[in-house]
């Protein structure tokens, strides 16, 4: 294919930068639609544990699957006698945890109780 040369002015060029920021910015609605499927996915695969609850709202993981990606993201159901610390160093995103898992008071110790599940982000921090 032969490359061209063509002529935009700054008006069209700034346009061109507006959309593309735009589509990134605010998924489409198939977009949305896949990572409502994922979190569906997701949270079908790791229940709570009688008397347990997930950790996050489904909106919140929507919202990370379309940051981060589903590839990175693990669900996991917390056994007894498991620690927080046990979950952040198993990722480079440490504040993540606690940020995401919003519905659990995971800085308390009580808090973080066995049969809840919490999302954890794999995504390498570089």
């Amino acid at each position: 294919m032969k490359k061209r040369v063509i002529k935009l002015t700054e008006s069209q060029l700034n346009e061109i930068i507006k959309r593309v920021i735009s589509e990134q910015t605010y998924p489409s609605a198939e977009q949305s639609k896949f990572h409502r499927e994922e979190a569906d996915r997701l949270m079908k695969g790791t229940k709570p544990a009688e008397g347990g609850k997930y950790c996050f709202t489904k909106e919140k993981l929507v919202k990370t699957i379309e940051n981060v990606g589903s590839q990175y993201l693990k669900l996991y159901r917390i056994k007894s006698g498991e620690t927080l610390g046990k979950y952040q160093n198993m990722t480079d995103q440490k504040n993540f945890i606690i940020s995401v898992n919003n519905l659990c008071d995971l800085k308390n110790p009580k808090g973080f109780r066995a049969g809840d599940v919490i999302a954890v982000d794999f995504k390498p921090s570089h």
